[in-house]
């Protein structure tokens, strides 16, 4: 009986199918926590790892067992999501759309580390993408450290010269600050913005750490 009632509440589609399986935002927050998840998901760890709420969860995960997107298994009175890996659309389209959205944000650091790591001492991410809290406004605020005053000058412009680069290849806008080694120390020391908060929650993407950068 419930076979029979679930394939009666089945969608099956062929045409614009990712309008319904990206429907909404919680579709694709319970995509990325399965695309791992070889053995599966209890409902609860689910919702925890999709950062839902259990009803949104359910709502998203009741749609995409619809379309055969997720499997769902009994186990007493638990109930375990897989994706459906023999659906095409998961293996052919979600799976290697997810996987590109992991590698780009390690694609990105990838072609800043190679602009800048012969010119730079450290090339340090911070801020909202740094702290993974930026919007589709956000800048991406990076802190170039040169060794002497005289070399800002090349860097400066091998910055501004990357800024249209990097907004083709992954729309993001830079925003770069240069600081010789001996200034960002002195406002390490004396606690000064944004030293201050490069030294809190600063990603360094190439060159010395921030313990090596800070040190007298």
């Amino acid at each position: 009986m419930a076979e029979k009632s679930a394939k009666k509440g089945s969608l099956m589609l062929f045409h614009r199918v990712l309008d319904e399986t990206l429907a909404a935002w919680s579709h694709l927050a319970v995509l990325r926590a399965l695309q791992d998840a070889a053995q599966g998901m209890s409902g609860r760890e689910l919702a925890r790892q999709a950062g839902l709420s259990h009803q949104a969860c359910d709502r998203a995960v009741s749609r995409l067992e619809k379309l055969h997107i997720l499997q769902r298994q009994r186990s007493g009175r638990a109930h375990f999501f897989t994706l459906n890996h023999n659906h095409r659309l998961v293996t052919e389209a979600l799976l290697p759309l997810l996987a590109a959205e992991r590698r780009f944000f390690p694609e990105f650091c990838k072609v800043i580390r190679k602009r800048f790591r012969k010119s730079t001492l450290a090339v340090i991410l911070f801020g909202s993408v740094a702290r993974k809290q930026e919007n589709s406004s956000s800048d991406v605020d990076l802190c170039l450290i040169v060794r002497r005053a005289q070399d800002k000058s090349s860097v400066e412009v091998a910055a501004h010269q990357a800024g249209p680069v990097f907004f083709r290849l992954f729309g993001a806008k830079l925003a770069p600050i240069l600081f010789t080694a001996g200034e960002f120390r002195k406002k390490a020391r004396q606690n000064l913005p944004p030293v201050a908060d490069i030294l809190k929650d600063g990603v360094v993407i190439s060159g010395q750490s921030l313990r090596e950068l800070s040190r007298e």
